[in-house]
């Protein structure tokens, strides 16, 4: 069996209710999948006023306020006992997609507090140790993380490619990131053996790399990014535009996508300048690829499939950690992350990105901020921005990734704090 088939199998076949892409645009939050969960397997004390602020409408701020601290309330005095780690991530989803975003950061917690309570418990299985490491990654709780980690390895039947996944998960996060660089060299690696490129090593091995994301920023780091030795631009679907070269640079090698760049080069979009230039760059960096390319992007043999999502405690990977984790495998110098505030700004994406052309159609025809907001939080939640900023946090703190002033100013912040920012930039505007 392969890996990725293994993987799917015995890692994921408790993948919860609700986590995924119907989460991202089209749920109603009042009957989604959460909450319908919510209503049918938690106990009336919890369940009332969670369901109580599904497609709530609020008077005032002060009501928002009022109606969010009753409920967190009632979250901080709940045993984490009282539901499974899905459960209280499936609670997480629902408070933070219907705007109660502090409250759904107490839901993560209990979250976690009780996968590492579950995987304390003598005889764990595959699949809670599982969650128990991914949530002691998350916290940065090195020591759990090896407890489990040890655990894990000593369980015969784990696949080899996921005994290599999870060494090099914990290596990492340790600041010791050479053995994912080892486990390319020996042949090993998680992804696709189609696309184990031991040429991108070549390419990035020993290289200062700059991962640039989309925000637009009040630092003038342009001269800082084209210094580096190769740049990388996430979600990039043509040249820096002119306004944006102060802070942003100006130089591309490479980008990366999830399937999104299909949509405006695929198999029928023969003259789509975004086809060009995604050809021209020196290497491209997916996902996963779940749609077809086209063959000229195919031709290039220029393609890379990078980390998979299966070692993130909750939700999915956005562009910009996936491109540093994947990077991380092919042994940089060094690596710098730049413009990327995880949302903590009402301008998410600056001009020329592939996800302001794919969202303008949608936006138009949307026209109001309620629907967008609507969108954004939904796939904020089914990603978890929060399991951003800690992963970000820990590569930093371990010095395998270097952070601008503005990263590293959110991932300083506490969760409740983050969560706090983000109801002040998106939620407050939609109060009366």
């Amino acid at each position: 069996m392969s890996f990725l088939s293994w993987l799917k199998k015995r890692i994921r076949k408790k993948k919860p209710a609700g986590r995924g892409r119907s989460l991202i645009a089209s749920e109603d939050p009042v009957s989604g999948p959460d909450a319908l969960r919510i209503q049918q397997t938690l106990a009336p004390a919890l369940s009332v006023p969670l369901m109580a602020v599904a497609g709530a409408t609020y008077v005032s701020k002060a009501d928002y306020e009022e109606r969010q601290q009753s409920l967190m309330t009632v979250l901080y005095a709940a045993d984490p006992q009282m539901c499974s780690s899905q459960e209280w991530l499936a609670v997480f989803r629902h408070l933070f997609r219907n705007r109660c975003l502090r409250a759904s950061g107490i839901a993560r917690d209990k979250a976690v507090a009780r996968a590492f309570a579950d995987a304390r418990q003598e005889g764990a299985d595959l699949e809670t140790l599982n969650a128990g490491f991914t949530a002691a990654i998350d916290q940065g709780d090195l020591d759990f993380a090896k407890s489990c980690l040890d655990r894990l390895l000593a369980i015969r039947r784990l696949h080899p490619g996921y005994r290599h996944l999870l060494e090099v998960c914990y290596r990492i996060h340790a600041g010791m990131p050479d053995g994912a660089m080892q486990g390319l060299e020996e042949g090993r690696h998680f992804s696709n053996p189609k696309y184990l490129r031991r040429d991108f090593m070549d390419y990035i091995r020993g290289k200062s790399v700059a991962v640039v994301g989309p925000a637009s920023s009040a630092h003038l780091n342009g001269e800082e990014i084209d210094s580096f030795d190769v740049v990388v631009r996430p979600n990039c679907a043509g040249p820096v535009p002119e306004e944006a070269k102060s802070y942003a640079g100006t130089r591309v090698a490479v980008s990366a996508y999830a399937n999104g760049i299909l949509k405006l080069a695929g198999p029928d979009k023969e003259d789509s300048p975004v086809l060009k230039w995604v050809t021209d760059l020196d290497w491209v960096l997916f996902k996963k690829t779940t749609e077809r390319m086209h063959p000229k992007i195919e031709a290039t043999g220029k393609v890379v499939i990078g980390a998979v999502d299966s070692l993130i405690f909750h939700g999915a990977h956005n562009l910009m950690p996936f491109c540093v984790l994947t990077l991380l495998g092919y042994g940089p110098s060094r690596i710098k992350f730049f413009n990327s505030n995880f949302y903590f700004s009402p301008t998410v994406y600056a001009a020329g990105y592939l996800k302001n052309i794919l969202n303008e159609d949608r936006h138009k025809k949307l026209g109001d901020m309620e629907a967008k907001l609507h969108i954004l939080l939904g796939s904020l939640a089914a990603h978890d921005c929060v399991a951003q900023v800690h992963l970000m946090r820990q590569l930093h703190r371990a010095g395998v990734v270097e952070l601008d002033a503005e990263s590293l100013m959110v991932v300083s912040l506490s969760t409740e704090d983050y969560l706090a920012g983000l109801e002040r930039i998106y939620i407050h505007p939609t109060l009366p």
